[in-house]
């Protein structure tokens, strides 16, 4: 995924399922393949699901990298944070906030940027919610309760742009409306003059199809 901020800034997000990988046994990263070279192109690149250690260092030709492992007791990493900036636009970055896993602030300057306000840019992952990991640590709770406290301190003082890797999906083979739900926990960041979009009953693909239908 790629967004354009403003004509001077691009952003781009991609999920790498692993920085390093085995080639006739010996550990290479990805960051040399081409397909990732061809990514690496915008201003501002987040990489998720790096599984990289903590002690490990990233290097790409022009670009600083900003790390946010995840904490392992096992040999095994997973999840991870890697963003990278161009050397250029350093002087307008700041790294606000990695004190949790899986997610990190940072605030484009708006004098530097020529921007209105100050944008404030979360990279994130998400686990998905049956995950062992998710499981084990109800991890999936924490990060959403930082995610909407953050959220809440930084629309204060400029905008807020979230990329990452969220595992956000609807089902499409079976129904997934959820019954009472709660939608209110954000409402106080919407302007007054916000239309929200039109609900569906069931939100599956199925529904969908047959309201097309009857509209045609």
């Amino acid at each position: 995924m790629c967004i354009k901020v403003s004509k001077q800034l691009s952003i781009s997000s991609w999920n790498v399922n692993g920085l390093f990988k085995r080639i006739s046994g010996n550990r290479v990263c990805k960051l040399d393949d081409d397909n990732i070279c061809q990514i690496m192109t915008a201003d501002i690149v987040g990489l998720s699901e790096t599984h990289i250690p903590t002690n490990e260092i990233l290097n790409y030709d022009g670009y600083k990298c900003f790390v946010n492992c995840r904490s392992s007791d096992s040999n095994k990493v997973r999840g991870g944070l890697a963003t990278f900036f161009k050397k250029e636009i350093l002087s307008g970055v700041k790294l606000m906030d990695k004190t949790m896993d899986d997610i990190m602030w940072f605030k484009l300057d708006k004098t530097f940027f020529s921007f209105d306000r100050n944008v404030f840019l979360c990279f994130l992952y998400i686990p998905p919610s049956n995950s062992s990991y998710t499981l084990r640590t109800n991890f999936d709770k924490q990060i959403f309760e930082k995610l909407e406290a953050d959220i809440a301190k930084y629309s204060i003082s400029g905008d807020v742009i979230l990329m990452g890797d969220l595992n956000a999906h609807i089902n499409c083979k079976e129904l997934d409306f959820i019954t009472n739900e709660v939608d209110d926990s954000l409402d106080n960041f919407l302007p007054t003059n916000y239309v929200a979009d039109s609900v569906c009953k069931f939100r599956n693909t199925q529904v969908h199809q047959k309201l097309i239908t009857m509209e045609n």
